[in-house]
């Protein structure tokens, strides 16, 4: 087998959106969120389970006509696929005889044939091992989270996960469930919904923790415990940081962040946005950012500045080719004012770098006001101050929110591979 290997960049993505676990969406919004994406990053992933069983990817690859299948053959959307199987479409047929299968087999037939050049592989064996992990410490006393856990870990749960690691080799999240459920929920609530949030969590990111990558997620008030976002407290390990915040821009005017517009763009759109040089140049200036080279901090923030500019002029132009004339005028006057801001937390071990585009008060935002459960893309914060009261409260802007936790990892593509085998 032939391959070449490419490292992963900070922009690349895990498309959680698609985990039917964090929430389900209207196609609209779903391909609004894609697109959006699609022009902010540079690749997608996608796991296999989510190709099988989410039904707006079904319907977007499905279908011809949506142009999709084009990202899966130029490797702009990379299905994750796991190791132990041949073709995704034998993962279906597992699936299938479990009755847990929503997709046809001529649709997993069209994946693996698409996307046959470009796939990461995943180990479920290290998936199993790394989540086994990350209960041990949740459990580990010293730390943070034990702390939060202490009285229900003390009443019998440590002894109880460590019976389970004993007899089973590995933990696993539904066998601990149903053990705190039957048996600690009734007497500690509260810290039975953090307990099982908390390994819930480390549950969904593990797919991406394994291949290094970057996640979006749906931000939604359903996915909250006790008020908390666990899946981000997870991700950037915000205790014992000090945040720094900083303005980059404090007016810009964009259409990238409105959902009519996305939600009208199929994939030939999306990839003449991503086929204009300023394209390229915004990703590449954004990757040197997410970078944390403290040393050209300011350089890489100017550049990113001018190049996101570049970019957003020439997007203006290339929509007002695509959309008729009447209907890019419309759009064209409610475009978004939003600031930019660049939020760093240092710990002793991790730097993390989040840009937030925010909207401006009192201008008038698609969606402003609204609950998080009924707002894809304005997701802010009050004030800079809310912020550093706690991270774990912030919300992203525009549904955009680039993490960096000075990770790295590597795409292995394969070249002139048969449907029927994947990259491994």
């Amino acid at each position: 087998m032939l391959a070449k290997e490419k490292k992963l960049n900070n922009t690349d993505h895990f498309f959680a959106y698609a985990d039917n676990s964090l929430g389900e969406f209207e196609l609209q919004n779903f391909k609004s969120l894609m697109n959006f994406y699609l022009i902010f990053q540079d690749r997608l992933v996608i796991p296999d389970s989510f190709l099988i069983n989410n039904n707006n990817l079904i319907t977007l690859f499905g279908s011809e006509s949506y142009g999709y299948r084009k990202a899966l053959e130029k490797g702009i959307i990379i299905p994750a696929v796991r190791q132990n199987i041949t073709s995704i479409e034998e993962l279906h047929d597992q699936f299938q005889s479990k009755g847990d299968a929503h997709s046809s087999k001529e649709y997993i037939r069209d994946i693996d044939y698409f996307s046959k050049k470009h796939r990461l592989s995943w180990d479920l064996k290290a998936v199993e091992k790394q989540f086994t992990e990350s209960v041990l410490k949740l459990i580990q006393p010293g730390t943070t989270q034990y702390s939060e856990f202490e009285s229900l870990l003390k009443v019998g749960l440590h002894n109880d996960i460590f019976n389970l690691l004993e007899s089973k080799g590995t933990l696993h999240r539904l066998e601990i469930s149903n053990i705190v459920n039957q048996s600690y929920k009734a007497s500690y609530p509260r810290e039975t919904n953090l307990f099982l949030g908390s390994i819930t969590a480390n549950y969904q990111t593990n797919i991406p923790n394994l291949l290094n990558l970057e996640i979006a997620y749906p931000q939604l008030k359903q996915n909250l415990v006790e008020g908390r976002d666990l899946i981000k407290e997870s991700r950037i390990h915000h205790s014992q940081s000090e945040v720094k915040v900083k303005e980059l821009f404090d007016h810009f005017d964009s259409l990238l962040f409105d959902k009519e517009v996305l939600s009208m763009l199929n994939y030939e759109e999306i990839a003449q946005i991503r086929s204009l040089p300023e394209h390229k140049n915004f990703i590449a200036a954004w990757n040197k950012l997410l970078n944390n080279e403290e040393k050209k901090s300011s350089e890489h923030e100017n550049d990113f500045i001018i190049r996101l500019d570049q970019f957003n002029k020439e997007v203006l132009k290339t929509l007002g080719l695509m959309v008729n004339r009447e209907k890019f005028q419309q759009l064209n006057k409610r475009k978004k004012q939003l600031k930019i801001l660049k939020y760093t937390s240092t710990g002793l071990k991790l730097t993390n770098t989040i840009i937030s585009f925010l909207p401006i008060p009192g201008v008038n935002y698609i969606g402003s006001g609204l609950s998080m459960a009924d707002n894809l893309f304005e997701k802010s914060i009050s004030s800079k101050e809310k912020y550093l009261e706690s991270l774990s409260n912030i919300q992203s802007a525009a549904g955009i929110e680039i993490l960096n936790n000075n990770r790295s990892g590597t795409i292995k593509e394969t070249l002139g591979l048969s449907s029927s085998r994947l990259g491994g």
